[in-house]
């Protein structure tokens, strides 16, 4: 079937109106809205709209505007509709002087959302407040078949405090829970277009900035209890097929923050060109109390930026931390599963719990096409369960299988390694395409003790020229490859053994005759 574009339907529709001498408020007027105006305003400045109803109702035109008043709360839902044009967005905005308007649309399920966008294109919010919503705070959805829409920008706007308790009193993890979700609800229908720049998401009780929409979890479990009842694609997939990558595409997220939410700071799953650089991703995850889970500790699993399923993620000068492991994960930056085409570079991740940057794969499944580079990782590892993932980690599901999965085309190269805590430099516990290239080299590596300062359980990947220097009181290094029983002594044997590190540098001096 072919694809309708929104855009140009629109814009057809915005050049016939040209001709016909539109009303006033299609030509890009500005409607008010005070919530504590008497009622009775019509939207202009004088007579201000005093409700979110009275702003829904209004179908907006290309280039409108709608103001809120500084200062001021609104209680309830906004699901304004109309679209705009790539030349005359329409604007959700502030006027007045003071703090941001808020939209409270408080936690039960009556309200499911704060803002709604669904079925448009060009939208752009900015200085607003958006918090509450029972699933989630902000929703920018389309779930019309064989449709893309275009165009959004979110600009100085905070989201926070969602209803439902992802992990907790209200049931497991789902997609499209969190502060800002946008996706596709329909497996034809696409958003394309999306900017998010001084975006605040905040205190969410689960994902604090989601992008594409999962069908079902990252390794096929049953879709029914991994999305939230109004959004689901209506595909029965296979455990082994999955939504295309382009359900949300290029995506920029500049200058943002994403903390203390329940589960991850930003995830993204089925996008295409997505960004994310110049962000702060911090304390994601609320990973449970100790002994109540797996591994003794339970909970959502936190992580800074995660993304699977995807095409072309480059991920750079962000910094992530304090990320909490909930049995898994708790890192700084995940590279999940399917994914094709991550560049991560110029990240600063400290102080998590578990990892710097992860690459993973699913079972039956392929990630290819991973650098990681010119990354600094300091103090990582602060939670002693997670301390064995170290720093660069890489693991694939199906071991042993008939469905395994595997990574290739992976470089990690050029990082700063700065680990106080026990556990490995480079831990590796996976398959891997002998065809592709897997390789950890020219690393700067700093160890405090140098126990198992390489972990690589299946032997594949090539280490080389990495500097690595131990700081610890009486320095020694031990190190696996390639046999997760056997474990060398010395550089020496390691070398000797598995032909790795031969053109790098171990200090201080004598450590390589050891």
């Amino acid at each position: 079937m072919k694809r309708r574009t929104v855009a140009v339907a629109l814009s057809t529709l915005a050049l016939g109106a040209a001709f016909a001498a539109p009303p006033a408020s299609a030509a890009g007027g500005a409607h008010y809205l005070d919530c504590s105006a008497p009622a009775g305003g019509d939207g202009n400045l004088a007579h201000p709209w005093n409700s979110l109803d009275a702003a829904s109702a209004h179908r907006f035109g290309p280039g409108e505007r709608l103001l809120l008043k500084r200062g001021t709360t609104c209680e309830g839902t906004l699901t304004p509709t109309g679209s705009g044009t790539a030349r005359a967005p329409i604007t959700i905005d502030a006027y007045g002087s003071g703090a941001k308007p808020v939209i409270d649309a408080g936690t039960t399920k009556a309200t499911p959302s704060a803002v709604e966008i669904r079925n448009e294109s060009y939208w752009t919010l900015a200085n607003l407040d958006i918090r509450g919503g029972y699933w989630r705070s902000l929703w920018i959805v389309g779930d019309q078949p064989d449709t893309t829409f275009h165009g959004f920008r979110l600009s100085n706007v905070e989201v926070h405090d969602n209803g439902f308790r992802a992990g907790g009193a209200d049931g497991s993890w789902l997609s499209s829970v969190g502060g800002v979700v946008i996706e596709p609800c329909n497996a034809t229908t696409k958003l394309s277009g999306v900017t998010l720049d001084h975006v605040y998401a905040h205190d969410t009780h689960s994902v604090g900035i989601q992008l594409g929409h999962s069908e079902k979890a990252a390794y096929g479990t049953n879709p029914a209890s991994q999305n939230t009842p109004d959004c689901h694609l209506g595909i029965g997939l296979p455990p082994t097929v999955f939504p295309a990558k382009d359900g949300v595409s290029d995506i920029l997220v500049d200058h943002s923050e994403s903390g203390d939410n329940e589960a991850s700071g930003i995830w993204a799953t089925s996008t295409t060109n997505l960004t994310v650089q110049h962000s702060t991703l911090y304390r994601n995850g609320n990973g449970g109390a100790p002994a109540s889970g797996k591994n003794g500790k339970g909970g959502l699993n936190g992580e800074g930026f995660w993304w699977s399923n995807s095409y072309n993620v480059l991920a750079q000068y962000n910094e992530s931390y304090g990320n909490k492991w909930g049995g898994g994960d708790g890192g700084g930056f995940d590279a999940d599963t399917r994914n094709e085409k991550s560049l991560i570079q110029y990240n600063y991740a400290h102080d998590n719990e578990s990892y710097c940057v992860a690459t993973f794969g699913g079972a039956g499944s392929l990630t290819t096409g991973t650098v990681i580079r010119h990354n600094t990782c300091v103090n990582n590892g602060t939670y002693g369960d997670a301390q064995y993932e170290g720093d660069i980690f890489t693991w694939t599901a199906g071991k042993g299988t008939s469905t395994p999965s595997t990574i290739a085309d992976y470089q990690a190269y050029q990082n700063t390694i700065i680990r106080q805590n026990p556990g490995p430099a480079f831990y590796s516990d996976s398959l891997y395409d002998p065809n592709q290239p897997v390789s950890f080299t020219q690393n700067k590596v700093t160890h405090a003790d140098g126990a198992k300062l390489v972990d690589v359980l299946q032997a594949g990947p090539v280490l080389d020229r990495n500097s690595y220097t131990i700081t610890g009181a009486n320095p020694q290094a031990t190190f696996v490859y390639g046999d997760p029983k056997v474990i060398y002594p010395g550089v020496a044997e390691y070398r000797d053994a598995s032909k790795q590190d031969l053109r790098s540098t171990f200090s201080p001096a004598g450590l390589e005759a050891r």
